[in-house]
This record gives C-alpha cells, sequence and structure tokens, in this order.
C-alpha cells in the first residue's frame, strides 16, 4: 500500500509564466476540483476527495505556490509544508 490511508496526493504543473499566480493557481485548482468530481460517488475502494480539506506542499516554485494557496484559502487549508519556496520572486 502506499500514501496515506484515506488521502489523496495531487501535483499539478503550472501553466503560466514564472509563477503560481493567476493562471497556474487556477489551473491547480481546476484539477482539484477535477478530482474531486473523479472519485465523487466512490471510485473502487478509495475514498472520495474533498476540495475543501486541503494540506499544500510543494518545493521551490511548488512551495511558492503552496504558501500562496494556503494564505489565500485559509478555510480550506489543513496546513503548509513547503521546502525553499518564497513568497515574491524579488526576494527570491
Amino acid at each position: 500500500e502506499f500514501g496515506v490511508r484515506g488521502a489523496w496526493v495531487l501535483a499539478p504543473t503550472r501553466q503560466g509564466a514564472h509563477n503560481w499566480e493567476g493562471t497556474g493557481q487556477r489551473s491547480s485548482f481546476a484539477a482539484l476540483e477535477a478530482l474531486a468530481d473523479f472519485t465523487r460517488g466512490g471510485w473502487g475502494k478509495f475514498k472520495e476527495a474533498d476540495p475543501l480539506r486541503v494540506l499544500f506542499a510543494g518545493h521551490s516554485m511548488g512551495g511558492h505556490g503552496a504558501a500562496l494557496a494556503a494564505a489565500k484559502y485559509p478555510d480550506l487549508s489543513l496546513g503548509l509544508a513547503t521546502a525553499a519556496g518564497w513568497i515574491r520572486k524579488e526576494y527570491y
């Protein structure tokens, strides 16, 4: 068995310029909603994905996206794990 029982891992890639703002963030949340839709009503033995309970995580540019998403949507966030992330590219 792999991962954490009852949890899903979603690793979207960003679309857009050099960050997870705007288009990149919309793309990641569209992927989250697609996962929730896919699992709604049961999918084999797997639990339905809950888009309202998210642990945001990422490394480097992904850490940037995770931090922005967790800050922008605190009501969805169960937590944040970022490694080598940055908030503004001017400070990177």
